[in-house]
């Protein structure tokens, strides 16, 4: 499936998550400072209508075998009642309608609950990083977290009776602008989460002294979880690469006690580290060996897709046979001045070149005859023919390679009759420089 494909299939999910994200900053600043003015409805109705979409292109990707959760469908409908336009649309001033404001418009909140479920059911696909979901996950917590309880703050002073000495009037901001209050009340919500406050803004009234202590509670136990949650993850982060490196210095250990020259174990190491850096301590064909065929198959003809669809015995097979020849390819990672072909050899598998650069080397003059680059194939031609190699092959830089065995080779022929129309199609589009070698006598 293609970026685009993929992106469709998700664009409700995406549009929800994003909608649920801006409905977890706007929303409480809606409902701690009143029905807002031109720009803010705008902003509102625009929020409405983007989480509705959402929900519409939602159900209409949804697999039909799923139906979702009745409760889940029972917080979007509460989430979305327009309830609140319409008093907002007969809106008067006094503190009474507010309440009923606050009241209406609070179910907005709901619309997290999906929002999160779709960013947590993201979060465990095997393609996410852990320590960043992580990162990301804990960061933005903290931010809404210290944002929620700042609009909580201030609303707490529109609940105070007239002439009472609430907060604001403590720090003089009774006459501030709305922003300035806003951030007056994000500075106290930041100081006390993560400290007990500076004693600069202070609580005046029982139940600001009442939250104030419930936040100091929570903002303990939430940085508590941060630190431990952040120290685990960085561990097992830390751990699997000590599992990793633990046994590459087995193996150095091992070949220092057969005898192993300095250089010999140079390069071990070395490989050992690109392995790591490149491709997390393993190869693509041990990573997806873990998986069922079928969807092994699938899933090395969508990463590596592009890169075959430039070979031209993946190009002239059908659709059958090209899953069958991804299932019997193999992986390998060569580093630099590694051999791939001996001259004098017999040919026993075909190379497909991923990425980095091959050089032909003519053993008897010594000399570079050619360069191979990512997308080229090598060894079909001496291994239908059975001939022996009379050149070198040698990775310049580290390279990744497909080899397709003389076995599995056999195994496809005897299996897919048409094979024999694919190589013959293959004969006739060979490349130039294949051409080019074919006639100066090389065989690879």
């Amino acid at each position: 499936m293609s970026r685009v494909a993929r992106w469709r299939q998700r664009s409700g999910s995406v549009v929800l998550v994003s909608a649920a994200a801006v409905t977890a900053i706007v929303e409480p600043l809606a409902l701690c400072f009143g029905p807002p003015h031109t720009v803010g409805l705008v902003l509102l109705a625009l929020l409405d209508v983007a989480f509705l979409s959402g929900l519409f292109l939602e159900r209409r990707q949804r697999p039909k075998t799923h139906t979702g959760s009745r409760l889940q469908a029972a917080l979007d409908v509460v989430g979305n009642l327009p309830l609140d336009w319409l008093l907002m649309s007969m809106w008067l001033g006094n503190e009474g309608s507010f309440l009923l404001y606050l009241g209406l418009r609070s179910p907005r909140l709901l619309r997290l609950v999906r929002g999160s479920a779709i960013a947590w059911r993201w979060s465990r696909r095997a393609y996410a990083k852990a320590v960043m979901r992580r990162m990301v996950i804990l960061a933005t917590a903290l931010v809404l977290m210290n944002h929620w309880v700042a609009c909580g703050w201030y609303l707490l002073s529109r609940f105070a009776a007239d002439g009472e000495a609430t907060w604001l009037v403590g720090a003089g901001l009774t006459q501030a602008t709305a922003a300035a209050q806003y951030l007056h009340a994000l500075y106290w919500a930041v100081t006390t989460t993560t400290t007990v406050g500076y004693g600069d803004i202070t609580p005046k009234l029982p139940l600001e002294l009442q939250m104030t202590i419930a936040v100091e509670l929570a903002g303990s136990l939430f940085h508590a979880i941060l630190i431990g949650s952040l120290a685990s993850t960085l561990a097992a982060l830390d751990a699997r690469r000590a599992r990793y490196f633990g046994r590459s210095r087995s193996l150095l250990a091992f070949l220092r006690s057969r005898g192993a020259s300095s250089e010999t174990l140079d390069r071990v190491s070395e490989y050992q580290e690109y392995l790591w850096s490149e491709h997390g301590g393993d190869v693509q064909g041990r990573m997806l060996g873990r998986l069922p065929r079928p969807l092994r198959n699938e899933v090395m003809l969508e990463i590596d897709g592009a890169l075959l669809g430039q070979v031209p015995l993946f190009v002239a097979s059908s659709p059958q046979l090209r899953l069958a020849l991804m299932g019997a390819l193999k992986h390998e990672v060569h580093q630099p001045a590694a051999t791939l072909i001996r001259a004098g050899s017999i040919a026993r598998e075909v190379f497909i070149l991923s990425s980095g650069s091959l050089k032909i080397i003519d053993p008897d003059e010594d000399v570079e005859v050619a360069k191979l680059e990512p997308g080229e194939t090598f060894g079909l031609l001496s291994l239908i023919l059975g001939e022996r190699r009379n050149v070198d092959v040698i990775a310049e830089t580290y390279c990744d390679v497909f080899v397709l065995p003389a076995a599995e080779f056999e195994r496809l022929r005897s299996e897919h009759p048409e094979m024999r129309t694919v190589l013959k199609e293959i004969g006739r589009q060979r490349s130039e420089k294949m051409s080019d070698l074919i006639m100066d006598g090389v065989v690879l």
